[in-house]
């Protein structure tokens, strides 16, 4: 999976908070940068939990540079593993810059042998976008 965030607005984004959630039950394998820090956690529904893994990552200048509307990033990869045959996987997102704040969720399943991401929400507002892409 490679995560890619974009910048819609003529303003950089300068500081950012960026977590991802990913499944328990999905073996995530690596992530290909360093600069994530992982703990485990808890997503809440509805009706009950799901355990996860987070990922997180607050990229800021002057280490990072800024979030600009000209160019898309790639700012990681996770190698995940899942059952075929186990039904769906939670992922989500939650990305903040100041004026912005997207929180995303998804199932990922497998058909015939290969992944497909379902989005179940999308509750982004203001200027910026980011994805999860497969």
């Amino acid at each position: 999976m490679t995560v890619v965030i974009g910048n819609r607005s003529h303003e950089p984004a300068n500081y950012s908070a960026i977590d991802i959630a990913v499944d328990r039950r999905a073996n995530c394998v690596s992530v290909g940068e360093k600069q994530w820090a992982r703990t485990d956690g808890s997503f809440a529904f509805d009706d009950g939990r799901m355990e996860v893994s987070e990922w997180h990552r607050k990229p800021m200048i002057p280490g990072s540079l800024p979030i600009f509307r000209e160019r898309d990033f790639q700012i990681g990869t996770f190698e995940i593993t899942i059952d075929r045959n186990g039904g769906g996987y939670f992922i989500g997102q939650d990305i903040s810059c100041p004026g912005f704040h997207s929180n995303r969720a998804g199932v990922l399943t497998a058909f015939a042998g290969k992944p497909i991401f379902s989005e179940l929400t999308d509750h982004t507002q203001i200027g910026q976008s980011a994805r999860v892409v497969g």
